[in-house]
């Protein structure tokens, strides 16, 4: 079904599905799949899609304002705010991410100390964010941000530390 249209950019992961083009091809499109996906006994779900805006000229407005009609609900995002399964798509988005990983990974780690040394270790080696947190680590250039860098060997020196 999906590549049946004529979307500038299509690509999907299992059901995480990401398109863009012109603003009049992106709304025929969503209105394709949205009639092809209901005869299947599929529908999008408008509170889980994203709408990012590139470019604020009239016909722009125009589809955005047609997008917002067909999805009511459909949550437009600002460049900071842009990601692809978890990794930042624009520089801006860099900080607010990596972040927000960051917080995640105090969070788990204060609540270790409960546990015997060989769970915290197993758990800060398999669970604990880590595995996310290296995925965002490779997947931007994190040598860019020293200082988040510096602040994320800060938080996981202290969960280590704080294991007995």
């Amino acid at each position: 079904m999906i590549l049946a249209l004529k979307f500038d950019y299509k690509t999907g992961y299992l059901d995480d599905v990401s398109v863009g083009g012109e603003g009049q091809t992106v709304v025929q499109d969503l209105e394709t799949t949205m009639s092809s996906s209901a005869e299947i006994g599929m529908s999008l779900n408008p509170a889980k899609c994203e709408l990012f805006v590139i470019g604020e000229d009239v016909e722009t407005i125009a589809a955005v304002n047609s997008i917002c009609d067909l999805l009511p609900g459909i949550n437009i995002i600002s460049a900071d705010k842009l990601e692809l399964l978890g990794s930042p798509l624009t520089h801006d988005a860099i900080p607010p991410i990596m972040e927000q990983n960051i917080e995640q990974v105090k969070l788990l780690s204060s609540r270790l100390p409960a546990q015997s040394a060989h769970v915290d270790l197993f758990l800060l080696k398999n669970c604990v964010s880590i595995p996310k947190l290296v995925y965002l680590l490779r997947c931007i250039p994190s040598w860019k941000f020293p200082e988040l860098l510096s602040l994320f060997d800060a938080v996981l020196n202290d969960a280590l530390a704080g294991c007995p």
